[in-house]
């Protein structure tokens, strides 16, 4: 008997931990399938070099159609619970640094980063005309 309480309180912190997951899993699923299905999501980061650029030039002349998510840090800021929002940056399939783009159609997840051509507009003083139109042609269905 005392073998099986031991070994009780040495495994239920794993099936909690275990329940858990399923439960945050199950959770994002559901935000994902009814709060965030055909949202559209430009993510971008703090990095000093260029939040002035995005927040003074760019986020302005965005779709209202087109939602935030600011990273500070590793910690997103938007108008959602912290941690789908942290999942689905996780898991983006085309990531290869920010500026970044999401749209969530029938509860998937389609991204695309916008890193080479922001970069070019931003080094080489180019219009914003030419980034704003390949934001808006991701979004459209």
């Amino acid at each position: 008997m005392i073998v099986f309480i031991i070994v009780l309180l040495i495994l239920s912190p794993l099936f909690y931990w275990r329940i858990r997951q399923k439960q945050i899993e199950k959770d994002y699923l559901n935000t994902l399938h009814h709060k965030l299905n055909n949202k559209n999501f430009f993510c971008y980061n703090n990095r000093k070099q260029v939040l002035s650029f995005i927040e003074e030039n760019l986020i302005p002349q965005l779709s209202n159609k087109i939602e935030l998510i600011k990273l500070e840090g590793r910690v997103p800021q938007s108008d959602y619970a912290q941690l789908p929002i942290s999942k689905l940056l996780y898991r983006l399939q085309n990531y290869t640094k920010f500026p970044h783009l999401i749209k969530i159609r029938n509860g998937q997840v389609i991204d695309q980063s916008i890193n080479n051509e922001f970069f070019n507009t931003f080094h080489q003083g180019k219009p914003t005309e030419h980034l704003l139109v390949k934001i808006e042609t991701f979004f459209e269905d």
